[in-house]
Order: structure tokens, then sequence, then C-alpha cells
């Protein structure tokens, strides 16, 4: 397990930023947008620091279903963040990553940066 999600704050709805997407048109466009930048904001349900020298965060913004996974996007970043903030970040996408240890996403922003 990586983390516990059971204290999650409640998310409320979020537009996405200017120029950017919801969390679940990022999951739904995930082939197309595949290597390519995307700027996204939502509230952060869970943060790992400092694993794979990265940090490690899902965010949330109202959009998708839990139901259908389509409502948490995973990011990795170097900026330090706390579970409950509203961040904005920029970053690229990347589909179908394996990094071990139980670390596989179907779809995963990395190495983004807080805007």
């Amino acid at each position: 397990s990586h983390g516990s999600a059971a204290t999650a704050p409640v998310v409320q709805k979020l537009d996405p930023p200017a120029g950017g997407l919801s969390v679940a048109d990022v999951i739904a466009k995930q082939a197309a947008l595949s290597g390519k930048p995307v700027t996204v904001r939502g509230t952060v349900v869970k943060f790992n620091g400092g694993i794979m020298e990265r940090n490690w965060l899902h965010i949330q913004d109202g959009s998708g279903s839990a139901d259908a996974k389509t409502n948490d996007l995973t990011i990795t970043t170097d900026a330090e963040v706390k579970v409950g903030d509203v961040v904005t970040l920029s970053g690229i996408v990347g589909t179908r990553k394996d990094f071990g240890s139980g670390y596989a996403y179907d779809v995963i922003i990395e190495k983004a940066t807080l805007k």
C-alpha cells in the first residue's frame, strides 16, 4: 500500500485551468496525450514524498467517477505540497508506466511543475 486515502479531503468541483484539462479528460484522452504536456488543477488527496527521487501525489477535481476510476490522477513532481492544497501543475503525460514495487499506472503526469 502506498498510503491511505481514508483521510482524503472532500473534493469540490474545480474548473480546469486556462488552456488545461480536467482530471477525467486527461484519463479519457490518455492515448492521444501520451508524451505531450498538459496542465491540470485539483485538490491534493494523497502525497508521498521522496520516493524514487520524486514526490508522488494524487489530485482530484470533482470530474470523473470513482467507480470508473476516472476521478483521480497521479502526478510526480519535485514540488512540496500538502493534502488539501488546491494546485495547478504542468507536466508530461505518460501511459502504461510500471516503475516496479507496485507503482504501475495506466496514465500518469510526470516531472510536473507547480504553477
